[in-house]
């Protein structure tokens, strides 16, 4: 996103001193505009995070074990 910001900033100013065309400054737009949009479902599916492992120990297991289950039982100790 900043990329794309950095060169719709440089194709304003392009404009603005007639050094680009109406023309390419809409294609630089559309441009930003679809790479913006399509990177990061991309780099999701280049780089699919893997699952989370958490190691636990016995007795933090057992202490887990101890909570209640669900909010009523809590409420009613």
């Amino acid at each position: 996103i900043p990329r794309g910001e950095v060169g719709l900033i440089t194709a304003s100013l392009g404009l603005a001193s007639g050094l680009v065309s109406r023309d390419l400054y809409a294609q630089v737009v559309v441009l930003v505009l679809i790479t913006t949009l399509l990177t990061p479902p991309l780099l999701r599916f280049a780089f699919p995070q893997e699952p989370t492992v958490v190691a636990v120990s016995a007795g933090a297991l057992a202490k887990l074990e101890e909570l209640p289950a669900s909010a009523e039982e809590l409420i009613d100790a």
